[in-house]
């Protein structure tokens, strides 16, 4: 399975603080999964693959405190080779990488956008 992390500075920190004077930060999860929702489309369509396998097994998680995406299956065990290369002779394609890479500002947006609503949502904008 291929796995590639983008992590924001801070956002870690941020969640806790919210947290800690009771916002719900399920509600956050929206937000991670848009990102995922983003990176994973465009993952889809930056993967060259001859049957489409590939491309169908990568997917998005869903969870309240980050955006994952993953490609490969037990079926799909190449998906970590054509994403960072090496084996004979193949060269990485990055296609969960870059996507993540070309939508990083996009993402950040998206999840400061997120925060912003639950500021809004539980009054803390005083």
């Amino acid at each position: 399975m291929a796995t590639t992390t983008v992590q924001i500075l801070g956002l870690n920190k941020v969640v806790r603080g919210l947290q800690r004077i009771g916002v719900e930060i399920q509600d956050l999860k929206a937000a991670f999964k848009r990102v995922s929702s983003l990176v994973a489309g465009d993952a889809k369509q930056n993967v060259h693959s001859r049957t489409g396998t590939l491309a169908a097994s990568i997917r998005e998680g869903n969870a309240k405190n980050k955006a994952t995406v993953r490609a490969g299956s037990a079926r799909v065990k190449y998906a970590g080779v054509i994403e960072y290369g090496g084996y004979n002779n193949i060269t990485a394609q990055e296609y969960l990488t870059g996507a993540a890479e070309d939508n990083q500002d996009e993402s950040v947006r998206l999840i400061d956008e997120g925060i912003a609503d639950l500021i809004r949502k539980y009054n803390l904008n005083k």
